[in-house]
């Protein structure tokens, strides 16, 4: 998978027990993003052929931005601001100009940010209350 995977920390699980609101509501805001990148990602002429596939991407992550969004209602937990990722930011900063470069960039930062979010000990494997992890 990724060069740089490493094991996740002990104290993973009591951080994110200890903060679950604040990573429901970042799980949101990152479905949010997801679903609007796919969309973003359709004036690119490069991927007009897929334009079908993106579409579909989007409406399941805006599907999982609903499921998570009814999580936060149940749980009495406010939707709030997003916070930016420094280590998105500046994948993302370094993305090239011109129609082909640009998209491939795109597309790469897109992987990067997606496998980022795997792990050998996927969180489906965790009981954090509910929380509806979609890999």
């Amino acid at each position: 998978m990724l060069l740089w995977r490493e094991n996740i920390p002990e104290d993973w699980l009591p951080k994110v027990m200890a903060n679950l609101p604040a990573v429901l509501v970042d799980h949101a805001h990152l479905e949010r993003k997801a679903a609007t990148t796919a969309l973003n990602l359709e004036k690119y002429r490069d991927l007009y052929g897929r334009v079908e596939e993106l579409n579909a991407i989007a409406i399941e992550e805006l599907q999982h931005f609903q499921l998570v969004l009814d999580l936060l209602k149940r749980r009495g937990i406010p939707f709030s601001q997003p916070y930016p990722s420094a280590w998105i930011s500046g994948l993302m900063g370094a993305i090239r100009n011109g129609q082909r470069p640009q998209v491939i960039d795109h597309l790469i930062c897109c992987a990067l940010i997606e496998g980022r979010s795997w792990c050998d000990n996927p969180p489906e494997n965790h009981d954090l209350g509910g929380v509806p992890w979609r890999r």
